[in-house]
């Protein structure tokens, strides 16, 4: 198919998941768009007014460090990892993503995509193609270090070490951005999500040198007007309708937090609208939280790195809407905190959960290395926040939560030394079922080096409008045993509609059933886009045993028994269809050189900690390469273990069984 034709199907596909008000609303804003353009190129562009104050001290969000000292309360293995990440942007080298301490220059060209070595073209935001531009290039490479999250490192390792080249940098950095990156002009100004991501960090950055008098009054006015700037963008720019999700908790978060912070610089109508900007973003978050996480805690995108995302987002929201006075409706709390334990029972013994659905290494904001557990970092600031140590596993709170909390996160930690590991290898098992997220949890001897650990997915897509970071992955499975992953999910690898990465979605790519000549349990429209959706359930029959069943979109069924016992889960597969299926394990590459075929029905993986057998009752067990992606932008290749039953109607039962060592 043409170009042009794939842009008319791509159109008419995500057209068919749009509601009459959203087509109303796209139009509004095309039709103010170009009136905008017209107004900035003849008229000008309107300059709010600044209110500077020679003191900026204002109440922080974060720990008072500035009387109490950073040396105090943050721990020095923390202190010394700080410095050397913010050296490392001293030096204009950056790792994220493929790019590995890669250097961007003397200056940074804020338009560049350093992946591929092409410059975005600075045309009026809203007028640019997007679409083309990912086609010879990466916006995500672009986009990522516009997100300005290095900044609050600058900020807190000048606040380490008082070092002002530190502060100088930030100060350079914001000023160069401003400089190429004028208001609705070039590819900054064309996502409000990653706007807002800006200007959570721009925000967080400010309100950690508030009380330094670090900033000039010329600068500090440039700056506080692109903070108004995108605040108004953002606001305007709300993704409604089939594009929200965590986009529009991330863009409520950047308005309402810069809002409640910077408002306070500005006065007349300005004020006004800060003030309604807030109000507004504070409305969207509540309605969020109902919307967008079940009453179980489970996020609804049915990702764990989304789910995680926006449970930041909601964190940071709540905290500062608290320093700020404001009341929050105690059902919004107890769903965060829901979301917290729903994270906590999905981690193994190394603390990683299951990689379901999408995952591209993005943090909400980051006050820590960008190599720390992002998982554990959450639990560490909701385990202070909630004054409550059953959210963590062990060890030491994570660097973000000394900076938010100070010395109750240092009370916290000694809560958590006193601890007792959570679990004893007594054999128990312990179950959790999530029936709205459709996500069931099984472990024995659980933060144990012999824990077993069992998740099977039973829920939904996604989304409810586009299914956005969902996989077409129900009624599969992954396990660990001893905090090491055996069975996993494939991953996402890219984000563009490329052939992996439709194939990294598909029902064959992960550990469940599929059909030979079907491709999904859903029908697949886009790279965010499912079109018709299976419909799945699952419960608990007794202790130890689970039922699922899902019906694909195009008619097949596929029913899972499981029984789960100490050292032995036995699937029992019930399938209807019109063509062969298959049954898929697919396993950590890690583990690849542990592998072997000890019968044609047996498959032993053998390391230094475990035995792990799968054994396929009355079939033959077939061992096939594939690739899969444990992070983002990489390929790698594992093994693909593949029961072939040769009825298109029928049952299969398979043995997993592990002896630890």
């Amino acid at each position: 198919m043409s170009n042009l034709g794939n842009k008319i199907a791509w159109f008419y596909r995500r057209a068919s998941v749009m509601p009459l008000r959203e087509f109303v609303l796209r139009l509004a804003r095309f039709l103010r768009d170009v009136t905008t353009y017209f107004l900035i190129k003849y008229v000008g562009e309107t300059q709010p007014n600044i209110f500077f104050k020679n003191n900026l001290k204002k109440k922080s969000f974060f720990f008072d460090f500035e009387n109490s000292g950073v040396e105090w309360f943050l721990p020095e293995k923390y202190r010394k990892a700080c410095i050397l990440e913010a050296d490392s942007s001293l030096r204009h080298q950056f790792s994220f993503f493929e790019l590995k301490n890669h250097y961007f220059g003397t200056v940074i060209q804020w338009n560049y995509d350093y992946k591929n070595n092409i410059q975005s073209s600075l045309q009026y935001a809203p007028f640019l193609a997007l679409r083309s531009f990912r086609n010879i290039s990466d916006i995500k490479y672009v986009f990522e270090h516009n997100k300005h999250q290095d900044l609050p490192r600058l900020a807190q390792a000048y606040l380490i070490t008082k070092n002002r080249q530190y502060l100088d940098e930030l100060i350079s950095r914001v000023d160069s951005w401003i400089d190429q990156c004028p208001f609705m002009f070039g590819v900054q100004w064309a996502s409000p999500s990653v706007s807002a991501y800006r200007l959570i960090s721009w925000t967080i950055t400010f309100d950690l040198l508030s009380g330094c008098d670090a900033f000039s009054e010329p600068f500090f006015e440039r700056w506080a007007r692109s903070v108004y700037q995108h605040i108004y963008f953002v606001s305007k720019n709300y993704s409604l309708f089939s594009s929200a999700g965590n986009h529009l908790i991330s863009e409520a978060t950047g308005v309402f937090v810069a809002s409640l912070r910077w408002q306070e610089f500005f006065s007349g109508r300005e004020r006004d609208f800060l003030d309604r900007a807030s109000k507004q973003a504070f409305s969207i978050l509540l309605e969020a939280m109902g919307s967008q996480f079940f009453s179980d805690g489970v996020n609804r995108e049915q990702a764990v790195s989304y789910h995680v995302f926006s449970c930041n987002q909601m964190f940071l929201s709540y905290w500062v809407g608290l320093k700020s006075g404001i009341s929050f409706p105690a059902s919004f709390g107890d769903r965060l905190r829901r979301a917290g334990e729903f994270l906590k029972t999905i981690l193994n013994a190394n603390d990683m959960p299951p990689n379901y659905g999408d995952e591209d290494s993005a943090w909400a904001f980051r006050l820590a290395a960008d190599d720390s557990n992002k998982f554990i970092n959450l639990l560490d600031i909701l385990s202070v926040l909630f004054n409550d140590s059953s959210l963590v596993f062990r060890g030491t709170l994570s660097e973000t939560a000394y900076w938010f909390f100070g010395a109750r996160a240092a009370e916290n930690n000694q809560l958590i030394d006193d601890k007792s590991l959570p679990a004893v290898r007594n054999g128990a098992l312990e179950e959790n079922y999530y029936p709205e997220g459709g996500y069931y949890v099984a472990t024995f001897d659980r933060g144990t080096n012999k824990e077993a650990f069992f998740f099977l997915d039973c829920g939904p897509l996604g989304m409810d409008s586009t299914g956005s970071h969902g996989h077409a992955d129900a009624l599969s499975f992954c396990m660990s045993l001893g905090g090491v992953k055996v069975f996993i999910d494939s991953g996402t690898y890219v984000y563009k509609d490329t052939r992996e990465r439709q194939r990294l979605r598909s029902t064959s790519a992960h550990n469940t059933l599929y059909f030979s000549d079907i491709k999904n349990q859903d029908e697949y429209l886009g790279p965010f886009l499912w079109g018709e959706r299976h419909l799945a359930s699952g419960h608990v029959v007794k202790p130890g045993s689970f039922f699922a069943e899902v019906k694909w979109y195009s008619g097949e069924t596929h029913c899972r028994e499981t029984m789960i016992e100490h050292n032995l889960i036995t699937f029992t597969d019930h399938w209807c269809g019109t063509s062969l299926p298959s049954i898929a394990f697919h396993l950590n590459p890690q583990l690849q050189e542990f592998v072997r075929q000890v019968q044609s029905d047996c498959i032993s993986i053998e390391t230094d900690e475990f035995c792990c057998r799968v054994y396929a009752r009355d079939q033959h067990i077939r061992l096939k390469k594939t690739l899969v992606s444990p992070v983002f932008y990489q390929l790698t290749e594992t093994s693909k273990l593949e029961i072939r039953p040769a009825m298109v109607k029928g049952t299969q039962i398979t043995e997993i069984s592990w002896e630890f060592k």
